[in-house]
């Protein structure tokens, strides 16, 4: 694995910046992932620092704490008004042609499927549907069957209650015949493509959702920015729709960082797609449950494989892995026996190789997605400081208010900038 050090930095205080970073990562959350309503994980203190530091640490959290609740209750104000507006557009989008009776069978069983796949999306520690998650939704299938098994709901959401198991390819095709130009259908058979490797088949249906909006520029030019941070030969965990997607789009279509592995941590679910991912030499843990504790044993298990971690995964999943990881542009690289430091790397990937054009632009998607470019940025502010170069520090000020204004997060970044 290649690793940047830093010569006039001790370990100690390298290894005490980058916590650092990661504490204020782990504060704030990832910008762009599944959302859940009251999760209480706390980050776990860094056993090779003395009692003292990690103290200070907490004492210079304390005043984000409260930002950082209001800025969850926003994001699950968002997610909650999302989801109702879907189970709206589902009264719009429902297979007619059935007596009234059926037809209203159909919109409640598809809001009730809707509803319980979303609480299963957004949960923030596994991808994986809990038991009583899975149960409700076959329970929801199975009604559909009884009340309309030829209806476009039936077939899209027996192959949606799979979760990515392409032997249910069948109720997915009959549900394209049905609704050729839904978009969501498109995500689920692009998925299914590239689990299967079709990527000639994958990448029409990634043409489809970028002409259709749900595939959107920002989410391109963000993952490109993605593969770049990933170090050579090296493999990007995702998580969600935009980072995968993105990535995926910006490899496939635009021929970005093709030595880089792709691995969806949605896409895990599927037995095929693990399979594939054995044969490309990845090793795997014991459970089929895509989580918390399953994404900290893939890491260990796969530490050559030059891992980046997405910063888009939930802070929860990187808790336990927290001392191994060091921000690389919008990554953070798994190093199991520790790093002496990014910053030349860093450096390197602000100045030359990253195109930051949605903190340029900063529209739509943008102004949350560039809120990931902000721990790269705190670490070469931090170093630039101590150097005591002001010019640069005063370079990358600039983009830090640019993006902290853009992503809502400008009192916060000021309340971490003075702590250094």
């Amino acid at each position: 694995m290649n690793v940047y050090p830093i010569h006039l930095y001790s370990r100690q205080i390298l290894f005490k910046m980058n916590f650092r970073i990661l504490f204020f990562l782990l504060l704030i959350g990832p910008v762009v992932c599944a959302q859940s309503i009251n999760t209480n994980a706390a980050p776990q203190t860094n056993s090779n620092m003395n009692i003292n530091e990690s103290e200070s640490l907490e004492e210079q959290a304390i005043d984000t704490l409260s930002f950082k609740n209001e800025l969850e209750k926003r994001e699950e104000s968002i997610q909650e008004k999302k989801q109702t507006e879907k189970l709206k557009d589902l009264n719009t989008t429902v297979t007619y042609g059935y007596s009234a009776e059926t037809t209203q069978q159909l919109q409640q069983v598809s809001g009730l499927f809707t509803a319980t796949r979303q609480q299963a999306s957004t949960q923030r520690t596994q991808r994986t549907p809990n038991t009583a998650q899975q149960q409700q939704m076959n329970q929801y299938v199975e009604l559909l069957s009884q009340a309309a098994p030829e209806s476009f709901e039936f077939h899209y959401y027996t192959y949606i209650a799979g979760n990515y198991n392409i032997a249910l390819i069948d109720h997915l095709l009959k549900a394209e015949k049905l609704r050729p130009d839904n978009s969501d259908v498109h995500i689920q058979l692009a998925a299914f493509h590239l689990i299967s490797q079709n990527f000639e088949e994958a990448k029409k249906y990634l043409k489809k959702l970028h002409t259709n909006g749900r595939i959107t520029e920002t989410m391109i030019l963000y993952g490109q920015d993605v593969l770049r941070s990933v170090p050579k030969n090296g493999c990007a965990i995702t998580h969600g729709f935009e980072d995968n997607f993105g990535t995926v789009y910006a490899q496939l279509l635009m021929n970005e960082r093709t030595d880089v592995t792709i691995v969806s941590l949605d896409f895990l679910q599927s037995e095929s797609y693990r399979s594939t991912l054995k044969n490309k030499g990845f090793t795997f843990p014991n459970s089929t449950t895509i989580d918390v504790s399953f994404l900290t044993n893939f890491c260990a298990l796969n530490s050559t494989k030059n891992l980046g971690v997405s910063l888009t995964v939930p802070k929860e999943y990187l808790v336990p892995i927290q001392q191994n990881l060091y921000v690389s542009g919008l990554v953070m690289e798994f190093h199991p026996d520790g790093c002496t430091g990014n910053f030349e790397r860093n450096e390197d990937l602000w100045n030359n190789t990253l195109s930051v054009s949605i903190v340029k632009n900063g529209r739509d998607k943008a102004r949350s997605l560039s809120a990931n470019y902000l721990p790269m940025l705190l670490l070469l502010r931090n170093e630039y400081q101590r150097r005591g170069q002001q010019e640069q520090v005063k370079k990358i000020d600039a983009a830090l208010d640019q993006i902290a204004v853009q992503c809502g997060k400008y009192e916060q970044v000021q309340s971490i900038k003075a702590s250094y």
